[in-house]
């Protein structure tokens, strides 16, 4: 019988990024999100991005870093992905947009805070024992940032599937990624 390693069920990973993450919270008298620890049970963090505050990031990046047993990690922003391709539609879009805050970009997608997130990431990958699922979907990595995950991929020892889909990467970022992910010695997927 085949069971798969992202859903198997521990108590040391709910316990260990659970209470780091509580404890984060804590020291920035913020309440722990729901979204986050909704999966935890499993050593799963499955969100979407866009609807966090820049308030929300900083124990959760720290979390983040510091955890060894998380199974799966992915993050996922709807920002771009419901941006059309359609260049009239995306004239009318601009248009709606300078009338509507609403339309703004969310604080994920600024540069600092994805950067900071890159970090934090790379550092749980140097020190998970458990992590099997990476995943980002929609996210605008940079350069800087693209090589900071794939350092940590590289290195790390348990991670099995990695996936990074509509995200503009560009030929530069595939060839960081491709550089690196050579030196993962247990990806099976990309």
């Amino acid at each position: 019988m085949r069971v798969d390693p992202i859903s198997k069920i521990t108590s040391d990973v709910q316990c260990d990024f659970s209470s780091k993450y509580d404890d984060h919270c804590r020291q920035y008298h913020l309440l722990p999100l729901s979204s986050v620890k909704i999966k935890l049970d499993a050593g799963i963090i499955d969100l979407d991005t866009d609807s966090l505050r820049f308030d929300d990031w900083t124990p959760l990046c720290s979390a983040i870093g510091t955890c060894k047993t998380l199974r799966s990690l992915t993050l996922r922003s709807q920002y771009y992905n419901s941006l059309s391709n359609n260049f009239a539609e995306a004239e009318r879009r601009t248009l709606k947009r300078a009338s509507s805050a609403s339309k703004r970009p969310p604080i994920f997608q600024s540069k600092e805070l994805l950067s900071k997130i890159c970090t934090h990431i790379k550092d749980s990958l140097l020190i998970t024992t458990e992590l099997v699922l990476l995943e980002f979907d929609g996210l605008p990595f940079r350069r800087k940032d693209l090589t900071t995950l794939a350092q940590g991929i590289a290195k790390c020892k348990s991670l099995v599937h990695f996936r990074l889909t509509n995200s503009p990467i560009g030929d530069e970022g595939l060839d960081i990624l491709c550089r690196h992910l050579n030196q993962a010695p247990k990806i099976r997927e990309v």
